[in-house]
């Protein structure tokens, strides 16, 4: 049996409507449905809470998180932080511009074809990117950052050495 039906039924059995229900915990009926249910995603906890005080249930926190959500969430978290890491880096890096880091960075993506170590879609982004003067590039660097490639191109940056983070 289910969560959601013994939820219900131990309502039921201490002679508790849902309207009634609602009404000591000062949410609609609809509440109440979701959380018997099981479909809690426009619910908050303390509503869940509240319920489960109102029909003389406990919570025990610790078994209702569900703790591999909560490790996706931190890697999801941690992968935005990274992100970010990158947009900062090559923003400075672009502020900052030379011709011999250009220069270095085209050595880099001639390498990568060279050596098949990158996917043509990479490398031809970045030629494309690289193309110009200084001032181009830094203006392209920041709209690609932006833009849909911008996460993936930043994960095969030229602009990293081997070995080195573009993170950090």
């Amino acid at each position: 049996m289910d969560a959601q039906k013994l939820i219900r039924q131990h309502r039921e059995f201490k002679g508790l409507s849902q309207s009634l229900v609602a009404k000591v915990i000062q949410a609609g009926r609809s509440t109440i449905i979701s959380i018997e249910s099981g479909d809690i995603r426009r619910v908050s906890f303390g509503a869940v809470v509240d319920y489960a005080h109102a029909v003389g249930l406990s919570i025990d926190v610790a078994s209702a998180v569900d703790k591999n959500l909560l490790v996706r969430r931190l890697a999801r978290a941690e992968h935005r932080l990274l992100i970010e890491k990158r947009k900062t880096r090559h923003l400075l890096l672009a502020a900052n511009l030379s011709e011999d880091d250009v220069n270095e960075a085209l050595s880099q993506v001639d390498l990568w074809s060279k050596n098949n170590t990158c996917s043509q879609t990479y490398i031809d982004r970045w030629r494309l990117i690289l193309s110009g003067s200084v001032s181009e590039i830094v203006k392209q660097i920041a709209e690609a950052i932006n833009s849909d490639w911008g996460d993936a191109l930043l994960q095969n940056s030229p602009f990293v050495q081997s070995g080195e983070s573009v993170g950090s």
